[in-house]
């Protein structure tokens, strides 16, 4: 499975690219962020909704860090993963 993690607009789209391609999430972005603990402990990217006054209805699961992407090529690594979730989330 290779995960593909992208802001569209306002939009978090998660994206399983193996055919045949199928969208996973489609949620505001302002309202998800990630579990450090996960990411630092198990390496997996942990997706929560961090506004209680609005649910989000959303597939979130583990991603490992070595099957996502943000552009369909390079795989996220720690690094790449918290620069992402700093500029595009919450």
């Amino acid at each position: 499975m290779a995960i593909k993690i992208e802001k569209i607009n306002g939009a978090l789209v998660i994206t399983e690219t193996t055919a045949p391609a199928k969208v996973l999430v489609d949620t505001p972005s302002r309202l998800v962020y990630y579990d450090v603990a996960a990411l630092e402990e198990s390496q997996v990217i942990r997706l929560s909704n961090i506004n209680e006054r609005e649910e989000v209805h959303a597939n979130f699961q583990d991603y490992a860090i070595g099957i996502a992407t943000t552009d369909g090529t390079v795989l996220f690594t720690d690094a790449t993963w918290k620069t992402f979730a700093r500029t595009e989330l919450g």
